[in-house]
């Protein structure tokens, strides 16, 4: 039987940026055009960009923090934006039929791989597609066995 699929939520990691740099917070084009020719086709759509919504939460909440420090291959990095349980907290409410997700450096894909893991745990039956300039070259290290 077919799975019908009416709710497609795309989710970008939170900015990852060497310590010390400003934070790089790229706009998530590709995961707009996407969603737009989804919506173009009857799809409703959802864009969760956990680096915008984790900046709008710093603001909105003086105590909240949105950045960390991990490291990275020995090199500490600013994890910029909302943390893994936050953003599998706020896929839940949205309820989707397909999740997809976004890794466009390569510094993103652990950080999706987290993700991913996640939101397969929240989400066993729902499919989870890779997108994003790293996608075709780390998609096993990303996705491993979700």
């Amino acid at each position: 039987m077919k799975r019908k699929i009416e709710r497609f939520a795309i989710v970008t990691p939170r900015a990852v940026s060497p310590a010390g740099t400003p934070p790089r917070i790229h706009p998530p084009l590709g995961a707009i055009s996407v969603l737009a020719e989804a919506k173009r086709n009857g799809y409703e759509v959802f864009l969760f960009d956990a680096a915008a919504e984790g900046l709008k939460k710093g603001i909105q909440d003086s105590s909240y923090n949105p950045v960390v420090i991990e490291e990275l291959d020995g090199i500490p990095y600013w994890k910029t934006g909302l943390r893994v349980e936050e953003i599998v907290a706020e896929t839940v409410k949205l309820a989707p039929d397909v999740i997809g997700m976004s890794c466009c450096t390569v510094v993103d894909r652990g950080e999706v791989a987290k993700i991913a893991k996640a939101l397969k745990e929240s989400f066993p039956t729902t499919p989870i597609i890779l997108g994003g300039h790293e996608a075709s070259q780390w998609y096993e290290e990303i996705l491993g066995n979700t």
